[in-house]
């Protein structure tokens, strides 16, 4: 049934209620916005979705809302319609197939566990950041990777363009295998991964120096992981840095050369967890390095941020993260903690890449880097509660229920 209502109208509706929810722009103002459009369609039936948008967007929000407000309408049409009118998100990194077993615990060196289950799902960490993107609605979503010459790397593309994941860049090397990973999983969610990097190794500086211009041009930010060499991320950093595009570094696995390597004075987001920030900082000891109180976590941040990082937020699992915004904050010492919900964790597995993904989407759509840290945090425990790397990455609509 259609229901009729006046454009006034029902612009003053929005406002008013928007204004009984909430005060100023945060997570929970993009996750009001996303399910008021729900509600948009809903009246105003029988018109294209796109349309629908381009209607609220004539809703005329005051202050801080106003801006927060035509960012959200200019994204979403762009993903509605088919066509974004700015550039979308470039993920650089791995490709794998995960092959996992469950065991009721891990088993200890030299130790041999009958396990309860085995299964195989699409993994990497590049590919999972790249689908955790395009799942929260982004578009497009350049895939810059490799794979093998081989069955395993040709299901894996083929699934992320199923996701709508540009993989015109994922270059094809003969003779090499396609990258795996084995997974052993025990009954509490916490899992133990060992990697095969295969093709991932000749996502090097010699494929990115071959990347046109455009790559970088049509890019709003670029999101980088350590599953491929650190010279292809330099580069990577250096030539987003020479065309004004925003980066976003998760150094994991860790890399004890990464400090070294001078990488991170081209990082606008860093992303660690407590083992990547121990490897960056005190890599010949970083296995026996925790953050175990607030004093250790700002001095952290503070050696981070010297070292040239501009955002830093460190992943802490259950803990959430920690999180120093440098347009917010005027100190490292200012760095705050942001919980993460409390679920029953079934595999922790992808839960750094679905936070990486959500931090990305919300810096794209122009949320505080808090903001989007608080974001992350909500949607990697979404993803902590079911199995599997990309099998458990969220979708947008997921996101709707408080």
């Amino acid at each position: 049934m259609r229901v009729d209502l006046l454009e006034e109208d029902f612009h003053e509706v929005i406002i008013a209620v928007i204004q009984m929810q909430i005060g100023e722009p945060n997570y929970s103002v993009h996750r009001f916005f996303v399910k008021f459009l729900g509600i948009a369609n809903h009246l105003l039936n029988g018109v294209e979705g796109y349309v629908n948008l381009r209607c609220l967007a004539k809703v005329p929000f005051p202050g801080r809302i106003a801006k927060y407000w035509d960012s959200f309408i200019e994204s979403e049409l762009g993903t509605l319609s088919g066509k974004q009118d700015r550039p979308g998100i470039l993920v650089v990194g791995s490709i794998n197939t995960d092959y996992v077993v469950t065991a009721d615990r891990l088993p200890v060196p030299g130790e041999s566990v009958v396990g309860t289950d085995f299964f195989q799902a699409f993994g990497g960490k590049g590919a999972n950041q790249a689908v955790g993107i395009a799942r929260l609605g982004v578009s497009p979503v350049t895939f810059v990777a490799a794979i093998g010459d081989d069955e395993v790397g040709a299901r894996g593309v083929a699934s992320l363009r199923n996701e709508n994941v540009d993989c015109r860049f994922v270059r094809v090397i003969p003779e090499i295998p396609s990258g795996v990973a084995l997974i052993m999983l025990d009954s509490n969610g916490e899992n133990c991964i060992v990697a095969a990097p295969g093709a991932n190794a000749r996502v090097d500086r010699e494929y990115i120096e071959t990347l046109d211009e455009s790559v970088f041009i049509n890019s709003a930010l670029v999101v980088v992981c350590q599953e491929v060499p650190l010279e292809a991320i330099e580069l990577v950093l250096r030539r987003a840095a020479g065309h004004g595009v925003k980066t976003l570094l998760n150094p994991a696995p860790p890399h004890p050369g990464l400090r070294d390597a001078g990488i991170l004075s081209g990082v606008n987001y860093l992303t660690p967890n407590e083992t990547e920030v121990a490897a960056i900082l005190d890599p010949g000891n970083y296995r026996e390095n925790h953050l175990g109180n607030h004093a250790a976590k700002v001095l952290a941040v503070e050696q981070l941020c010297e070292l040239g990082a501009s955002n830093v937020a460190i992943t802490m699992g259950a803990q959430g993260c920690f999180v120093f915004d440098c347009q917010l904050m005027n100190r490292p010492s200012d760095a705050v903690q942001v919980p993460a919900p409390r679920v029953n964790a079934v595999d922790t597995t992808a839960a750094g890449d679905a936070f990486n993904a959500a931090v990305a989407v919300g810096i794209y759509r122009q949320m505080t880097f808090l903001e989007a840290c608080r974001w992350g945090n909500q949607v990697a425990a979404i993803s902590v509660t079911r199995k599997g790397a990309q099998p458990s990455l969220p979708r947008s609509t997921e996101l709707l229920v408080d």
